[in-house]
């Protein structure tokens, strides 16, 4: 009721039964929207728009929470979903604290990831020829799938456990060279400028939505 008078919204994504029911489906597809979760236990769930039917709503919501209890203890899955809540409190108190982040330290771990670049490049551009007429750019993934089909390596895709079966020294070469590329590129820099002035990381868990 206080969210519907001051901010004029009701909740509407319930995390204890999300996490119950992505528990009891197991992983599997499912939809897990409220109005879904409510309909496998046959209990009907009023619009969350209405504020007339917020407090009907919060004892569905209980009612389920109560039928996802009875299943969690049948299938003995009580040990899972404690361990699932346990974690709730460590992570927030993670973001609200922060963890530990060396700028320095990861200063000279981009240099190096950059020097390696730098050095399998040179490697991998003596052993592959011109492509069309210009040096191969090795990080266009378009550029690199037609020359390998060119040079008559049949690979089905770029990934680097493809990549790592072709003959040596290309193969190990160019499998490292897009991982160290992926790494440089996903998280580079980036991580410096999110740093607090302790030199910490705040992160932010969405425990509802993770796929770990």
């Amino acid at each position: 009721q206080n969210l519907w008078k001051y901010l004029h919204a009701a909740p509407q994504r319930w995390a204890c039964v999300h996490l119950c029911e992505q528990l009891l489906q197991g992983g599997r597809l499912f939809s897990y929207t409220p109005s879904n979760i409510a309909a496998c236990y046959g209990i009907p769930l009023p619009d969350h728009h209405d504020p007339a039917n917020i407090g009907i709503r919060a004892q569905s919501i209980a009612h389920i929470l109560a039928e996802q209890s009875t299943a969690l203890r049948t299938h003995r899955m009580q040990q899972v979903s404690r361990i699932e809540a346990a974690a709730v409190a460590p992570v927030a108190m993670m973001e609200t604290n922060g963890m530990p982040f060396s700028k320095d330290a990861w200063l000279r771990l981009h240099t190096q990831v950059e020097q390696q670049i730098s050095t399998i490049q040179q490697q991998l551009l003596q052993l592959i020829p011109n492509f069309s007429g210009h040096a191969l750019d090795l990080t266009n993934e378009f550029h690199l799938k037609t020359w390998l089909l060119t040079a008559k390596y049949h690979v089905t895709d770029l990934r680097r456990e493809t990549l790592a079966k072709l003959p040596a020294p290309l193969g190990p070469l160019l499998s490292q060279f897009r991982l160290l590329v992926h790494q440089h590129q996903n998280y580079g820099l980036s991580l410096v400028k999110y740093a607090d002035p302790r030199g910490r990381l705040h992160t932010k868990f969405e425990q509802i939505g993770a796929s770990t």
